[in-house]
């Protein structure tokens, strides 16, 4: 069996990481209204390889929110949005904002090894969701 490349796999296991967020958080965590159909990463993911499949860098959103959150991207620094700065708080906490504010210009390699075991663990994270239902 041909193994595949790095780059096939970090997109394979955020295809998992990305549905293990929207199952674990069908509604969109910022209006609550709407299905939860884009995770999106709070840290830009160009900003820091550490954090891409931290799941407390992840939302699940709908498209309007989505779409609102890159308004606050593009006009303020993330955090000092007062407005924005209030929701992740409510969903993150200030340990996790604190903790994206430390890590967010650390970079991270991942191995063959850590993205194939990142999929089988996403997977069955899927699985275990499910059963709770």
């Amino acid at each position: 069996m041909k193994q595949r490349t790095l780059p096939q796999l970090k997109t394979l296991a955020w295809e998992w990481c990305s549905r293990y967020i929207r199952t674990k958080y069908p509604y969109c965590q910022i209006c609550l209204r709407q299905e939860g159909q884009h995770t999106h990463h709070i840290i830009k993911r160009s900003l820091s390889s550490m954090l891409y499949f931290e799941e407390r860098n992840l939302l699940a959103l709908c498209k309007p929110c989505h779409d609102k959150i890159h308004i606050y991207y593009k006009n303020h620094k993330m955090f000092e949005a007062t407005e924005m700065a209030n929701i992740l708080l409510r969903l993150i906490g200030e340990d996790g904002i604190n903790y994206l504010e430390y890590n967010k210009h650390k970079e991270k390699k991942y191995s063959h090894y850590e993205l194939e075991d990142m999929i089988a663990t996403y997977k069955l994270k899927i699985i275990g969701l499910q059963g709770d239902e």
